[in-house]
Formats: structure tokens, C-alpha cells, sequence
């Protein structure tokens, strides 16, 4: 469920929404060009899923030279289990929610070679027709559905995508590119500033200056363009330094566009023959055969998800209307606007400790996929290794709101379906508990118990400049020559799905864009 994707701090020119980078307007003797390294592209954060799979796109062409430049090490065979994991997570927290009832929640975001899938549930969904026909719709020309299929398809044949493998990104496209001898990598290195020189009434993004682990300072220019993910899992590399930018973008540091896909769970105590990954989790003896089973031959229950079972729901227009949800009918009639994924384990972040300690469960999670309310991003000081402030604001909306209700009925209803029968220990072991029966009651239980599933979006937005757009439809940042953002962040109108697929088909529509030019160029 984690993408690369995600929050996204995004350079827009000459206004900010908000900085993808520590903007300074440099003079070629500034940046050092004597002793600087000089690459034709220069992708600057390589936890960042879509960074990798671009650069593995362009390396295709042997003429063209690549850097990544990435904070962490090259770690592949990661997964869920690892979420928190300091050397691999980032470890954001929101800030408080007044929407969920004063809580703040973990923002997690893959930190190596391949990021966010580095940690996902590998779960690949490309979405509804009807989202990439809003986003031509919106301005973007050939990313309807009939345009972005072929990019759908063209990485499911890529490298090792049909093996059983931990993490697509690193085992397919870097292994795929890394021994390529014009795909160059910096690992332990985090970019400190996007250089820009400025002409007239032009502005070009020209290189990068970087510090490594060491304390070690570089530049790399980029002889042909640059390439960010505008999102804080790169804080350190990509907040943004006020002292050093130019005095118009230091009044719009944040951006007001932030998607997710919100989540909810109830927990349904289950017969203690049924088995679960919960159980397998609690027993280390258990776990340590499965864990080497695993590692030796891929397979096993960790082979799995374990959360691979998954459902779309579009309410009834008349329940859409009840709600006055006028927004979300006119979404179209296969847009859902909750998901349903069942979990074999106990999994409520509003309350950890299952109310049996040695019960056995199962989770029915509800995720809102066509949310209304909109989050912020913006920096947390002028110091690059702050985090950002995220204010994922969910909830904000009355139509948000009664789609969560609507939803926790309903996986109510599906932990007492007849299906659960045979498994479930009754009523009366389900999380919420009989009390919480009104819908004040069910909208408090998903405010105290609803985070993320991962899915930040849409803070770069590709949508026209007069419209707050950040890049084009070839996702060119606004006022700014050379400079592309290539993430789930330029998702106009999140998708209704999860991101993964997505980001990837956003990469290959990014490579195909640089290759047009700059192949036809040279």
C-alpha cells in the first residue's frame, strides 16, 4: 500500500507549492563547474520508486549518462514487516488531527534504493477508466485511459516482475540497470540544493549540489535535465533553505493539495484452528522456520501479502445522495469510493492491544477512495534536516464522513456474513463492540482508529498554472527549464485505487517524454 509516491514538496516557479529542493540562484562559477561531475540527467533521490525506474528507462539508450543520487544504502529483500525500521523508514509522524480526535499518526516512507516498495504490500491495481479520462478532462492531454494503458502494460514484461520477489523496483529495474556503465549511483548521499542560474526571464535547473554521509560536499550537473520526487521521505535533500531562495518563493512554502486514502479497521476474534499470520507472528519459534523458508525458496505463508484479499464498492446513487455527495456521483459509476482488504491478524492502530491477548484475528480493512478532503505539506524550519509538517487532514469534509460510516457498517456487516460464520466467535468479539451503534459513535470509533494506507498524492499537481497546477502534462515544473517531477505527486485527482502501478506507468510516461526530446535532439 506504501507508494513512492507520496507527499510531495514540489518546485514551482516563481511561486512554491512548496520547494522540492534548496533553491539557489547560482552563477556557473558558484557552482564550481571545475571541479563538478557532469551526467546528462541527474535524478536526485533514489528512494523514490519512480526515480528508479526512470533511470533504468533512460540507461537503455547507452549515449545517455545517469546519476541517482540516494540517502540510503542499496538494500533489496525488504518488506511490510520492516515499517519503522529506522535505517529503512524515514519515521514521519503527522502532526496532530483535530479531525482524529487530537492524534497523530506514522507516515511511513520507504528510505533505500527503490523506496516506498521497498515496504509496500505489493499490491498492483491500475484503477478505474474514469480516473485517467478526469485527469485529460482537467488539462492533460494523452493521459486518458486509452494513452496510459500501453505504460501500464509496458513494465509488467520488465526484468523479473513475475518472479516471487520482495520488491519489484530494486530486483527488477535497478538489478536490471546497475552494472549498465552509464548508470551511476551515490548511495549515503543526500542532495542539499537544486541549483538554478536565471537569464533574463528564464530560469534553468542545472545540477544539484549534494553531502554524503562522510561530510563529503559535491556537484553534479545535469547537461540536459533534472529530475526530483518532490516528496519529504527526501526531507533532508529536498526541504527547502529560505536564506538561499529567491525572496518569491518564501511566501508559498506549502502545498494544499494533499491526497491519501485514509483507512479504518474492525477486528474480528476468529477460532484458534484457523491459521493466521497473527499466529505465526507470536509464536518465534514458528516464525524463525517460516522466516528461513522464506528467505531460502520464496515461499511459505510470507510468500504472501497477507493481505490479498480485496474489494471495490460504489454506493447506490440514492445513498450518494442521501449524503448530498454531489462531488463523488459525479465521479462516474465505476469510481468506488471504499475498499474493503482483509488482513489474517490483529491490526487497529486506535487500539493495539487486541481485547483477547491470545486471541486469534482477522481484520477487515475500509479505505475511503474517493476522499474529498484535502492535507497540506510545507517545511518545518529552514534547516534541511527537519522534517516536513504533514497535516494529512482527513475528515474534513462532511462527505467524508458519512462514506466512513457508511463503510464501517458495512465491514460490520461483512465480519457477521455468513461467510465469517464458521470462523467467527460471535458479536460480541468484534472490534467495535456492540456499544458504538449510532453514527455519532461510528464516526468518533473511525476518528480514533483511521490512518494511512500510504497513498499521499497529488501535491505536485499536474493540472494548468492558473489552476494551481505545479507541472505540465509532460510534467515540465512550471517556470523552471530542465526540471521534471516524476512521483505520485502529480496526480491531479488521486486515483481510486492503490498507487503502486500507477507510479510506475507515471515512469515509463516520463521516459518516454525525455527520450522524445532529447533522442530526436541528438
Amino acid at each position: 500500500m506504501r507508494r513512492s509516491v507520496a507527499i510531495s514538496l514540489a518546485l514551482a516557479s516563481p511561486r512554491l507549492s512548496p520547494a522540492c529542493g534548496c533553491l539557489s540562484y547560482m552563477e556557473d562559477a558558484d557552482a564550481d563547474a571545475t571541479s563538478a561531475s557532469t551526467y546528462d540527467f541527474v535524478i536526485a533521490g533514489g528512494s523514490w520508486t519512480a526515480g528508479i525506474a526512470l533511470a533504468a528507462r533512460l540507461t537503455e539508450n547507452p549515449d545517455f549518462k545517469v546519476l541517482v543520487i540516494e540517502g540510503n544504502e542499496a538494500i533489496p529483500g525488504a518488506n511490510f514487516f520492516l515499517e519503522g525500521t529506522l535505517n529503512l523508514d524515514w519515521n514521519f509522524t503527522t502532526i496532530n488531527q483535530p479531525t482524529l480526535n487530537g492524534r497523530s499518526i506514522l507516515y511511513t516512507r520507504g528510505k533505500c534504493i527503490g523506496g516506498s516498495s521497498v515496504i509496500n504490500f505489493l499490491q498492483f491495481n491500475r484503477g478505474s477508466s474514469s480516473v485517467y479520462d478526469l485527469w485529460a478532462k482537467l488539462g492533460n492531454v494523452g493521459w486518458d485511459w486509452k494513452s496510459v494503458l500501453p505504460y501500464f502494460k509496458k513494465y509488467i514484461s520488465y526484468g523479473q516482475f513475475t518472479q516471487p520477489v520482495d520488491q519489484f523496483c530494486y530486483t527488477s529495474f535497478y538489478a536490471s540497470a546497475k552494472n549498465r556503465p552509464n548508470f551511476h549511483v551515490l548511495t549515503n548521499t543526500m542532495v542539499q540544493q537544486i541549483l538554478l542560474r536565471k537569464s533574463g526571464s528564464t530560469t534553468q535547473a542545472y545540477g544539484v549540489r549534494y553531502k554524503s554521509a562522510s561530510g563529503v560536499i559535491g556537484t553534479a550537473l545535469a547537461s540536459k535535465e533534472l529530475s526530483c520526487p518532490p516528496e519529504p521521505s527526501r526531507r533532508r535533500s529536498f526541504s527547502c533553505c529560505p536564506g538561499s531562495a529567491p525572496k518569491p518563493c518564501l511566501t508559498s512554502l506549502t502545498s494544499r493539495r494533499l491526497q491519501d486514502h485514509p483507512s479504518f479497521y474492525v477486528n474480528v476474534e476468529v477460532t484458534s484452528s484457523l491459521p493466521t499470520i497473527g499466529q505465526l507472528l507470536s509464536n518465534p519459534v514458528t516464525f524463525a522456520t517460516t522466516f528461513a523458508q522464506y528467505a531460502s525458496s520464496h515461499t511459505g505463508p510470507l510468500a504472501s501479502n497477507n493481505g490479498d484479499t480485496i474489494g471495490f464498492q460504489r454506493f447506490t446513487d440514492a445513498q450518494l445522495q442521501a449524503m448530498n455527495a454531489t462531488e463523488l456521483i459525479a465521479l462516474g459509476a465505476n469510481w468506488p469510493n471504499v475498499e474493503y482488504l482483509l488482513l489474517p491478524a490483529y491490526n487497529n492502530p486506535g487500539f493495539p492491544n487486541p481485547p483477547n491477548a491470545t486471541g486469534n484475528y482477522v481484520t477487515v480493512l475500509c479505505a475511503l477512495v474517493s476522499p474529498t478532503s484535502l492535507g497540506s505539506v510545507t517545511i518545518s524550519s529552514t534547516n534541511i534536516n527537519d522534517p516536513p509538517v504533514i497535516d494529512v487532514n482527513y475528515l474534513a469534509t462532511a462527505t467524508d464522513q458519512q462514506v466512513a460510516v457508511q463503510g464501517l457498517k458495512n465491514a460490520i456487516a461483512i465480519a457477521q456474513s455468513n461467510a465469517f460464520q464458521p470462523i467467527a466467535l460471535g458479536r460480541d468479539k468484534v472490534t467495535p463492540p456492540t456499544s458504538v451503534s449510532t453514527d455519532a459513535q461510528m464516526l468518533d470509533y473511525v476518528r480514533n482508529v483511521m490512518t494511512t494506507i500510504w497513498h499521499a498524492s497529488g501535491t505536485a499537481a499536474m493540472l494548468p498554472q492558473a489552476q494551481g497546477g505545479v507541472v505540465d502534462s509532460q510534467l515540465r515544473v512550471y517556470g523552471v527549464q530542465g526540471l521534471r517531477i516524476v512521483d505520485a505527486s502529480v496526480q491531479p485527482r488521486i486515483t481510486n485505487q492503490h498507487v503502486q502501478a500507477v507510479v510506475y506507468m507515471i515512469a515509463e510516461k516520463a521516459a518516454a517524454f525525455i527520450k522524445a526530446k532529447w533522442e530526436d535532439d541528438d
